[in-house]
C-alpha cells in the first residue's frame, strides 16, 4: 500500500451514506465523519493515508482524549464504483467493542501503517450504499426493484423479528414505478412494525448472495428519527434513512441502514428487524426482458438481413456483367504451365505403323506433338 491516496474525483461533494448519513468528500479527505468517540466528540475529519487497488485507510486529522490520553481513530473501506452518482463499500476493519463502530484507536505518536487498518476480508452482503446529494430525487440513483417484488400485494403481513407482535392486512403496491415500493399500512400497524411513516421506499442496489436478494432501499419521508453517529445501536420504534430488504419468494426481512450480516435471511433477522409476508398477488408487472435489449436484437437481425441481400444483389450484378468469366480467362492466361504438363495432359495419340522407306506424312491440318516428334526422329536415326 502506498503512503498517500487520492480519493475519486467523482466523489467529490456531498453523498449520503445508507449507515453514516450525509458525508462531504475532497480529493483526500471525508469532512464530518459521524463516529461515537466520547462523551463530546461525536464526528471527526479523516484523512485518506493509504490505498490498495480499492481499499482505502482513514486517519483522523485531530485526536480524542479518551483513556488518559490523546488517540487517533482509523478505519479502512473498500469502493466500488456503481454509476457517476452511486457507489457502495465495505468495511476492512473490524468492529471495535469499545464504540461499536469500524474504527481502531492508537495513543498520538504511535502510527498504524494501511495493513493493520485494513486487516478483514469483506462480508459482500453488508454493503453500505452511497448515493450523491439530490440524485435520489432526480432518478438518476434509482434501480429497478428486484422480480419478486415488482408485484401489488393486497395482503401483507409484518412481523418483529421474534414474532412478539405484527399486523396484517397491509398493502404493498410494486408495479406503479418499478424502482418504488410503496406501502399501505394497516391501521394495527405501530412505530416496532415499520421504518418508515409513509412507507414509501426506492430501491437503490441490490446484489445476489447466497440464494437471496439483497437490497439497499432509501425511505423517502421528509425527515427520520434515527441518529448516525452509532451505526450499530438501534431505538425501538424509530425510522431510517435507509434499510436493507433480504427477499426470496414471498418471504422478506427488513433491517434498519445496512444488512446486518451474512446470516439474515428472508425468513431471519435479529431486532430490531422486521418479518414481511406477502400474499394476494394481483398485478405482476416482472421484467423478463430489458427493452433496450430487444432493440439491440432486432437492430442486430435487421442489418444482418439488409447485408445477406447486399451480397446477394452484388453476386448477381458482377454475373451479369460477366466478372466471372472475365476473370477465369484472365486466371487461364496468367497461369503458365511447363512443357511436360502440356505434353502429359494431351490426349493419346493414334500412331500408325512406320516404316524405313516411308516418309513420314501428315495432312496439313495436323500437328505433331513434341513427344511423337522426338519419337520419329529417333527411330529415322
Amino acid at each position: 500500500m502506498t503512503g498517500s491516496c487520492t480519493l475519486p474525483d467523482e466523489l467529490s461533494g456531498t453523498w449520503h451514506s445508507a449507515q453514516k448519513g450525509p458525508l462531504t468528500f475532497n480529493s483526500t479527505r471525508i469532512l464530518g465523519y459521524p463516529v461515537d468517540m466520547s462523551a463530546s466528540v461525536k464526528s471527526l475529519d479523516f484523512e485518506c493515508i493509504g490505498k490498495s487497488d480499492r481499499k482505502y485507510a482513514f486517519k483522523s486529522t485531530e485526536t480524542t482524549y479518551i483513556f488518559g490520553g490523546n488517540f487517533h481513530a482509523y478505519f479502512c473501506v473498500e469502493f466500488w464504483r456503481v454509476s457517476a452518482t452511486k457507489y457502495y463499500y465495505l468495511h476492512n476493519t473490524p468492529i471495535s467493542p469499545t464504540n461499536i463502530d469500524h474504527t481502531r484507536g492508537s495513543p498520538e505518536g504511535i502510527s498504524l501503517d494501511t495493513s493493520a487498518v485494513c486487516s478483514i476480508s469483506s462480508d459482500t452482503s453488508s454493503f453500505v450504499t452511497i448515493v450523491k446529494d439530490g440524485s435520489v430525487d432526480d432518478g438518476s440513483s434509482e434501480a429497478t426493484c428486484p422480480p419478486d417484488m415488482l408485484n401489488t400485494f393486497s395482503s401483507v403481513t409484518i412481523s418483529e423479528h421474534n414474532d412478539a407482535s405484527s399486523c396484517a392486512n397491509n398493502v404493498m403496491d410494486g408495479c406503479s414505478s418499478k424502482t418504488e415500493m410503496s406501502f399501505t399500512y394497516d391501521p394495527s400497524c405501530t412505530t416496532v412494525h415499520k421504518f418508515s411513516v409513509g412507507g414509501y421506499w426506492t430501491c437503490i442496489r441490490s446484489i445476489a448472495s447466497n440464494g437471496y436478494t439483497y437490497v439497499s432501499l432509501w425511505n423517502n419521508d421528509t425527515t427520520i428519527s434515527s441518529s448516525f453517529t452509532n451505526p450499530y445501536k438501534f431505538v425501538p420504534g424509530q425510522t431510517y434513512r435507509s434499510a436493507c430488504l433480504v427477499v426470496s419468494g414471498t418471504s422478506a426481512t427488513l433491517f434498519p441502514k445496512i444488512c446486518s450480516d451474512s446470516t439474515q435471511t428472508p425468513t431471519s433477522v435479529s431486532s430490531p428487524g422486521l418479518k414481511l409476508t406477502f400474499s394476494g398477488a394481483s398485478s405482476s408487472c416482472s421484467i423478463t426482458t430489458e427493452p433496450e435489449s430487444d432493440l439491440v436484437y432486432y437492430i442486430i437481425i435487421i442489418l444482418g438481413a439488409l447485408f445477406i441481400i447486399s451480397l446477394v444483389i452484388l453476386l448477381i450484378i458482377l454475373y451479369k456483367k460477366g466478372v466471372f468469366r472475365k476473370c477465369k480467362r484472365r486466371c487461364c492466361k496468367s497461369s503458365k504451365v511447363g512443357p511436360l504438363e502440356i505434353i502429359m495432359s494431351k490426349p493419346p495419340l493414334k500412331v500408325q505403323p512406320l516404316y524405313l522407306d516411308e516418309p513420314l506424312r501428315r495432312d496439313k491440318t495436323d500437328v505433331i506433338s513434341v513427344l511423337e516428334f522426338n519419337t520419329n526422329f529417333n527411330f529415322k536415326l
